[in-house]
Parts: C-alpha cells; sequence; structure tokens
C-alpha cells in the first residue's frame, strides 16, 4: 500500500518522507550524477538532487524495480561494476 501511494504523491512529499522515514543506504555515480538511495519500507528509491546535493531540491525521486532486501547486495556490486568499467 505505502508503494503504491508512494508512487502517485508528488515529488515534493515523497522527498520529505524519504528524508524523514527512510534510510540512507549510500551514494553512486551514474554517468555524471550522484543518486542517492534509501530504503522506504520495503522498497528502495533513488533520488537525484539538483546539483547532486541532497541539500538542493530533487529532480527525481523513484521506485527502483525489482529491488528487495535479498538481491540488494547483487545490486550495489552490479552498479559497482559498471562504474569500474566506466572509468
Amino acid at each position: 500500500m505505502l508503494r503504491y501511494i508512494f508512487s502517485i504523491v508528488p515529488l515534493q512529499l515523497r522527498v520529505h518522507y524519504i528524508k524523514r522515514r527512510g534510510i540512507p543506504l549510500g551514494t553512486r555515480y551514474k554517468g555524471n550524477r550522484k543518486i542517492y538511495l534509501y530504503m522506504v519500507g520495503n522498497f528502495f528509491v533513488e533520488v537525484l538532487y539538483e546539483g547532486d546535493f541532497s541539500g538542493n531540491a530533487a529532480e527525481v525521486a523513484a521506485i527502483v524495480p525489482g529491488l528487495t532486501l535479498t538481491n540488494l547486495d547483487s545490486y550495489l556490486e552490479r552498479e559497482f561494476r559498471k562504474r569500474r568499467e566506466i572509468e
């Protein structure tokens, strides 16, 4: 239910909820952008902020499809490898 509500509320409300109730897990880079990963309830959200700084307004807050606690390690490892291949 939370996942559905989260997906339909305006961006500003999503980010407010993430900052109050979400668990920050870390950051990663995709291209030249810094992406912040949060766990919110039983799902995961990636947030991009203006200027890549979490104190700025958010541009995007999207649920990561298919990501669960079970496959979190493999997801992070896969994204880390992608970054290393680019460098």
